[in-house]
Order: C-alpha cells, then structure tokens, then sequence
C-alpha cells in the first residue's frame, strides 16, 4: 500500500501507484523508452565507436544487461571487439552510461508526477516507498539516482525487487487470486 513501483521491462517502462484499491488510470504511466531503446541507443553509440567491426544489436544487449550503470564513471568498462580478425580493446564505458542515461529524463518526469499528484497526506510515504522491477531494474546507481532527484521533496527510499525478471509475474498472480469475481469484466 502507498507504493510506487517502476517496472522497466524490454518494451515499456510502467509506473503504477499503488494505494489498497485497484488503480486507476490516473496512477498508471507507460513510457515506451525501456530496455529495448536502451539496446539500440548502445548499439548506435558503439557503431560509432567501433567503426571498423560490425557490431551485432545482441552483442550490444549482452554488453549492456552485464555492465548497465547509471552512476557517475568510476572505472574504465572495456570489451574486446574483433577488428580486421583481430581482438581490440575499447572503453565503452562513456557509451554505455550515456544509453543508460537516455530513460532517465522522461522516467524522473514521470516518477515526480505520480508523487506529486498524489494525495498530499500521503506523498511522504509513497516516496519512501519507490520498488524497482523488471530487468531495467538491475542498472547500476539506477537507485541513488532515483533517490537524488527526488531530494528537493525530502528524502525517498527506493528499492529494488529480489527478482527483477519474475516478480512482475509473481505479483500479477497474488493481484488474480485476490480480485474480486465482479473486477475481471474490467480486466
């Protein structure tokens, strides 16, 4: 109850408040800048870098659901790419955290909103309460980030769900079971 839960998937990025009743609409937001556009930004961006060595969208999704990080650089993040038939080195790290980056904007926008427009007793607790899902979730600093922009509103816990690939699943199970008989005509 009071929560807000972030699902980055592969498709979409969906946020939902959550507040003891089935929401509404006005507590849904889907963004359609997730996983996949993540994948293709990197791609690009490596394309680019790499010039001399095509370079496969899976390879750069591998690449990113390994390293994915949304933190200020801290460390080189290097990969072998074959050039020419021969193994290169590249720093990818600049790339990788400027694809990473590429959700965030709309996403804090998104998060800000779904806070803001809730009722205001209760906005102190659903900030506090911010759980991360999806394979998304799993981008480092994705968290403190989260947790910074949110700073000029107090301050807000996010956390991120044991099993991002299956709790969404888990929890649309237990969220079946539960509803009411007369809630599936709305479904």
């Amino acid at each position: 109850s009071n929560a807000l839960v972030v699902d980055i998937g592969a498709g979409t990025l969906d946020l939902c408040r959550m507040h003891g009743t089935i929401p509404d609409e006005v507590d849904q937001r889907t963004l359609y800048e997730a996983g996949n556009y993540i994948d293709e930004r990197f791609h690009d961006l490596l394309q680019d870098k790499v010039k001399d060595s095509p370079i496969s969208r899976y390879l750069a999704r591998t690449i990113k659901e390994r390293y994915a990080f949304v933190s200020p650089i801290t460390e080189g993040i290097s990969h072998e790419f074959q050039v020419e038939g021969k193994p290169v080195l590249y720093n990818i790290a600049e790339e990788l955290k400027e694809a990473c980056e590429s959700v965030l904007p709309n996403m804090l926008n998104a998060i800000r909103e779904l806070i803001t427009t809730f009722e205001p007793e209760f906005q102190d607790e659903l900030r506090n309460n911010i759980v991360l899902a999806g394979g998304g979730s799993q981008i480092k600093g994705l968290p403190e980030v989260i947790e910074s922009d949110l700073a000029q509103f107090g301050p807000s816990r996010v956390t991120v769900v044991d099993d991002p690939v299956y709790a969404g699943a888990r929890g649309a199970l237990k969220l079946a079971q539960d509803m009411p008989g007369n809630e599936w005509e709305n479904v």
